[in-house]
């Protein structure tokens, strides 16, 4: 779905909220939805202190801001038309600059900062720096804090010892989900030859505490930008660095089209009495400036987030003793391929449609330019074949949902037609069940499961919000959900 499709969902939301046709208790989830679907993604990077979240703070931007030599409290940093920031002191006054100069504003003894400024990045995600120098009963505070903050989470370590992994056990289910662990300063480790060994260790401590584990060099990712504006994205990838974003990446494009989903089924259900006027226009994301200006403190020349493509993240061996090799091992079950699209809504019986192949789905259109279609093209991966365990595990599904088919149509020829609300919940248990078997189950480098575990997970979510009106009306939305759910599998199976 394209962007202006995004921003026009969100505009028939918002227009449906005004009209006040919105059910009390499903505004505030709603309103939600449109902060979603219109603001950049917040990322929040955690860790003790050391641990190489202002340099990774930097690549994410893709611009010399956070100076590690200064030491500056929890920042947060957003998009803006002009560089400016404030700095809450520790009496609760502000402070406000029109610039953002790190050792001027450390200089204050603040104990926030909020800094607007026109990065490209900034048009697709924030970034807050969370920073506790008290031990890790200050992190743990300031994690409990930054939960409402916060869509995806970054933890930057080098051992995840037991301290870290106290105050990281605490994170809510909602963060470990969009949570990722970075080995940051992997570039030294590669040269003392542990690199591969820290990482083994890191997939056991956080196997299930994170949604990925990526070693970064993180100076090296930095260094991959050159003084006239070109990337060395050999460099780059050999650093870790475009795999990290690229991760990023996709979860910011899989929570923005969850959303979208999210918001069409109450947009079905509570739909718009006339179209949205021309002046509730509401913008994707913001689209600053091209370069921030001369006014931010220069650290070192860092690669923009919003520019690079979604390569397809492998691990590989290390290739040479200064490079991370680009682990990123899926340890927890939400995936990161986006949701296919949503079919239409189809009055069938649930167990003979789903016996029907999915058809192609329809691409939108693409406006980028030749070497953009290039890079990405290049690092799309062939299709494979499914590996005998994902074949096995996609078999064994399609098993399960048609016994489970042919008990509801067995009932159904008994005693007449399902009560609407037994067919919803059961559906719903089902597509569940599905979720929780494709993420402990098949070959998890597979591409095919990756993108199933996707919209198993995505699927769960969208019926778990639509039970909450218990609307006999929505039946027929449970069916199509669970019928391309199936129809997923047995193309993957014909592939």
């Amino acid at each position: 779905m394209s962007a202006d499709a995004h921003a026009e969902t969100a505009r028939k939301l918002i227009g449906v909220l005004s009209e006040g046709r919105i059910p009390n208790h499903l505004r505030q989830r709603a309103e939600a939805l449109v902060d979603r679907m219109t603001k950049p993604v917040r990322v929040t990077i955690f860790g003790f202190p050391g641990s190489g979240k202002s340099t990774l703070a930097n690549l994410l931007l893709g611009s010399s801001v956070l100076n590690p030599k200064d030491r500056l409290p929890t920042v947060q940093i957003t998009g803006g038309e002009t560089v400016k920031s404030s700095c809450t002191l520790p009496d609760g006054s502000t402070v406000d600059f029109p610039h953002f100069n790190t050792a001027e504003i450390a200089a204050k003894s603040p104990i926030f900062v909020n800094a607007e400024m026109p990065l490209p990045a900034l048009g697709k995600i924030s970034v807050m720096e969370v920073v506790a120098n008290g031990g890790p009963a200050e992190l743990s505070r300031a994690l409990a804090w930054a939960a409402e903050r916060t869509d995806i989470s970054i933890w930057c370590t080098q051992t995840f010892g037991p301290a870290e992994q106290s105050v990281w056990k605490a994170a809510t289910e909602d963060m470990k989900d969009h949570g990722f662990m970075v080995l940051t300063k992997a570039d030294a480790l590669a040269r003392d030859g542990t690199l591969n060994s820290v990482v083994a260790n890191l997939q056991q401590q956080g196997a299930e505490e994170f949604n990925r584990i990526l070693p970064v060099a993180t100076l090296d990712a930095i260094a991959a930008r050159k003084a006239d504006g070109t990337i060395d994205r050999d460099q780059l990838t050999r650093s870790g660095g475009r795999a990290l974003i690229a991760e990023i990446l996709r979860e910011v494009d899989l929570g923005l089209q969850a959303a979208v989903d999210q918001a069409e089924i109450l947009l079905q259900r509570f739909p718009p009495k006339a179209s949205p006027a021309p002046a509730a226009k509401v913008e994707a994301a913001p689209k600053p400036a091209p370069a921030a200006p001369a006014t931010v403190t220069p650290v070192a020349s860092e690669p923009e987030v919003a520019s690079e493509p979604k390569p397809a993240v492998e691990p590989v061996a290390e290739t040479a003793p200064t490079e991370a090799p680009r682990v990123s091992a899926r340890v927890r079950s939400r995936p990161a391929p986006e949701m296919p699209p949503r079919p239409a809504v189809m009055p069938v019986n649930i167990l003979a449609a789903a016996r029907n192949v999915q058809q192609a789905a329809e691409t939108e259109p693409e406006t980028a330019d030749a070497e953009e279609e290039t890079e990405v093209a290049e690092a799309t991966p062939p299709i494979a074949a499914l590996s005998p365990a994902t074949r096995e595990a996609f078999e064994h599904a399609i098993e399960r949902l048609t016994q489970h088919g042919q008990k509801f149509a067995g009932d159904a020829a008994k005693g007449g037609a399902l009560e609407a609300d037994l067919l919803m919940r059961e559906t719903a248990n089902s597509v569940q069940w599905l979720s929780d078997y494709l993420s402990e189950n098949g070959e998890s480098r597979d591409p095919a499961l990756s993108q199933l575990r996707a919209a198993a997970f995505d699927a769960a979510d969208l019926l778990q919000l639509m039970q909450i009106e218990n609307d006999a009306g929505s039946v027929g939305e449970f069916v199509s959900v669970a019928i391309q759910l199936r129809r997923e599998i047995e193309s993957a199976l014909a592939a």
